[in-house]
This record gives C-alpha cells, structure tokens and sequence, in this order.
C-alpha cells in the first residue's frame, strides 16, 4: 500500500506543501467509506423502488411472512419477499426504500431550508454586528428555549389551513384556466401536504446552529485585509456579503448541513413515529419503525419489520455523521 507522501509526490506535488481539504478528506477512509454507504443507499431508495415490480407494493393474503417467503400478490403475480411482509403483505423491502426516499428527501429539502435561512441570518448578524447583531441573536436564544417537538406542532397546525387554502384555490384556478398540466401537479400534491408542511416545518426550527456557526466565521472573516479592500473600492455591503464572505463560507456550510440532514431525520422520524409526522399514502422510515414497534409483542417476534428500517435508518444517518465529521475536520484543522 503506498503510502500519503508517495501519492502526494506521484500527483506532482511538493511534499512540503500543505495538504488541501479535499487531499486530507481523501486520505480519510473512514470518510470514503461513509460516502460509498450514502452513495449506496441513495442510489437503491431512489433508483430501486421504480424498477422492482410493481406487484410489491400491493396486498397479498401473506401477511406477516418471514423472509424468503414466495408471495402472491392480489393480482396474481408472484415475487420473493426476501425481508417479509407486513400487516397488509406488501413487501417490506419495497416499503424501506420508499420510507428511505421519502426520509432522505425530507431530510434535503428541510436542511436546504435551514441551510438558506442559518446563512443569512447569521451573515447579518455577523457583519452588520451592533444591533442588528444583538437583535437577531436574542432571537435564536429564544427560539433555542423553545422545546422544538413542541414549536412544529404549532407551526404544523398554523400552516396546514392556509396551505389547504391555497392548493383548492390553485386547482380551482387550473381547472377554470383548463391547465390541465398543473391541475395534474396539484391533484398529486394533495396526499402530501403534511410531507410538504414538515419539510417547512423542520427547516424553520433547525437553521439556529447554523446561523450561529456562521455568524462566529463572518466576525473573523470581516476584519481580513481583503474586506477591507472591497469597502475601500467602493463596493456594496450586500455585494461584499455575496461575493467575498459567502465563497470563504461554504466549507463550514457544507460541514454542518452534512451534520443537519441526521438530525432532520431524526426529528421526522419521532414525529411519524408518533403519528404527528409522514401520513398514507406516502411512508417514511420512522412510520415503518411505528409500525415494527406494535407488530413486536413478547408471543410473536416479527423481528423483520422492526430490524429492517432501523438497520437502513441506522447505517445512512452513521454515514451522514461520520461524513460531517470527516468533512469538519479535513477543512478545519484547528
């Protein structure tokens, strides 16, 4: 096996040289190997599901077969159920690849959501400072008092009229205009309002580390000679912030939204697990962990519909964690 310096030495650089981010992220194996489980595991929740057959994802009289078990479905077509079904004799591992694509998409959209509003705020909290500085970081104060489980029951009970509202109204207009095209788009949107709600909802509760995270970079960051040089050109605050302060900040944003995309799925998977969260048609990991959890009692075990979501929820949200990390420590050597 060669070793760091022979590789540094065969791409042509100085061994003297420092190593890059990126060089020290790829002579981490732990952080590869999380990366080649991510990649995995995206690739079979996004990719699989569409092209198992569609037989899977229907009723069968084979309901709670273990493993290995060949099963009919309604429509007469057979398949191996090689993780077992459940209540209703679906295939549980068509269910966990469409839980994992609802929960991974949850998880992006919510962290972009956090990662949007995090930014901004702690960028104005930052290089503003004074007031501005002291008002918005008060506020992250008081939210972070809040109990989070608690402000996404409110937030999720304030929006879900008003987001009903506007989809009625926006079909209403559709169908009048006969664009059908869209009133397709809103018919399908309708069974995934309170996906669409939470993913909202997550986002507007996780975006205070972040904010916080960037505030401390931007504090650093605007006393650099380069920044003052921008000001001297003459150049606006806002076009400072956008083309000076926010290239030297996407590093640590990366680092910590690897970190937010677990902790989002975590958050979603309690609230399904509670009932409060993901609701049918569409199922999420942790709405397969509720239903494992009541479908295991101490006379029968069906340890399969229980150990199958948690083992794929367990081995993608590891990988996100040890990949922050990686990432954490490869561009912050400090």
């Amino acid at each position: 096996m060669s070793s760091p310096s022979l590789s540094i030495a065969a791409s042509g650089r100085k061994v003297s040289d420092p190593l890059t981010g990126w060089e020290r992220l790829k002579l981490d194996r732990m952080a590869m190997i999380s990366l080649a489980v991510l990649v995995l595991s995206a690739l079979a929740c996004f990719i699989a599901p569409p092209l198992m057959e569609s037989a899977r994802n229907m009723t069968s009289a084979a309901t709670f077969s273990p493993p290995g078990t060949q099963v009919t479905a309604a429509d007469g077509a057979r398949y191996q159920a090689w993780l077992g079904t459940d209540a209703s004799g679906r295939d549980v591992l068509y269910r966990v690849l469409s839980g994992g694509r609802v929960s991974l998409v949850v998880g992006l959209c919510a962290a972009g959501v956090s990662l949007f509003i995090g930014t901004l705020v702690g960028m104005t909290a930052g290089f503003y400072g004074g007031k501005v500085d002291s008002f918005l970081m008060r506020l992250v104060d008081v939210l972070y008092a809040n109990p989070r489980v608690l402000f996404v029951l409110i937030l999720i009970s304030a929006l879900t009229g008003p987001l009903s509202l506007w989809i009625n109204e926006a079909r209403a207009a559709a169908e009048m205009r006969n664009w059908m095209t869209i009133k397709a788009w809103v018919d399908g949107a309708i069974p995934y309002q309170r996906t669409i709600i939470l993913i909202f909802c997550l986002g507007l509760i996780e975006w205070l580390t972040m904010a916080r995270i960037v505030r401390g970079q931007v504090l650093v960051l605007k006393e650099q000679q380069f920044i003052a040089a921008a000001r001297v050109l003459g150049q606006s605050q806002w076009k400072i912030m956008i083309r000076h302060l926010l290239p030297n900040l996407w590093t640590v944003i990366l680092t910590y939204l690897t970190l937010t995309v677990p902790v989002v799925v975590l958050d979603e998977s309690f609230l399904s697990f509670l009932g409060l969260g993901i609701e049918e048609p569409a199922s999420s990991w942790g709405t397969l962990l509720k239903e494992g959890a009541g479908a295991v009692n101490p006379l029968i075990s069906r340890w399969w519909l229980l150990i199958t979501p948690a083992v794929a929820m367990g081995l993608t949200l590891l990988a996100l964690n040890f990949l922050g990390d990686a990432l954490r420590d490869a561009f912050d050597v400090r």
